[in-house]
């Protein structure tokens, strides 16, 4: 067999391999869930974290982002300057010297034209949501779509209804 036809099975095995591996991890991130990521440590108000660093509050992974000119920076920040879902990427902690540092969520970020069912979890604007859907205050399998029911406006005070009694709102935090 000659030289560039080996490359070229070999260079066709490897991606073959490449797209088993892939097409496995999809397979165990579907049956596992989130429920297949570790979690982090806690987060401690006296911490010093830096860049990249992973915490856990109220159940929920976050990492820190530090950023200068939009790259990270290797400085450390305390806790008491920047914490999850108060230090967000849209209320950062910043500098003088614009330096910025935020935490974000590993939860999906909320979206409009997403489907959810009870005991689902999402990040919006740096905050998790827990969804509960009910009837006669047992949970309830019923999706309900994004546009019925969204976090800050879904809310245990102002829930979505249905003429049948099935109710779903968004709490704050984790189950």
């Amino acid at each position: 067999m000659c030289t560039s036809h080996l490359d070229t099975l070999m260079t066709t095995l490897r991606s073959k391999i490449a797209v088993a591996v892939t097409i496995s991890a999809f397979a165990l991130t579907l049956l596992f869930g989130a429920e297949a990521h570790a979690q982090a440590p806690a987060f401690r108000v006296a911490g010093v974290y830096k860049h990249g660093d992973q915490v856990s509050l109220n159940g929920t992974n976050f990492t820190l982002n530090v950023r200068i000119n939009n790259s990270p920076h290797p400085l450390a920040i305390s806790g008491t300057q920047c914490a999850p879902i108060k230090c967000t990427r849209t209320t950062p902690y910043m500098t003088p010297s614009g330096l910025g540092a935020y935490w974000v969520s590993d939860l999906p970020a909320f979206r409009v034209a997403g489907v959810y069912k009870h005991g689902d979890q999402v990040s919006l604007n740096g905050t998790s949501f827990t969804l509960n859907v009910r009837i006669n205050n047992s949970p309830h399998p019923l999706a309900i779509s994004g546009t019925q029911c969204a976090p800050i406006k879904c809310t245990r005070t102002t829930p979505y209804m249905t003429p049948s009694g099935l109710g779903a709102y968004w709490v704050p935090g984790s189950p």
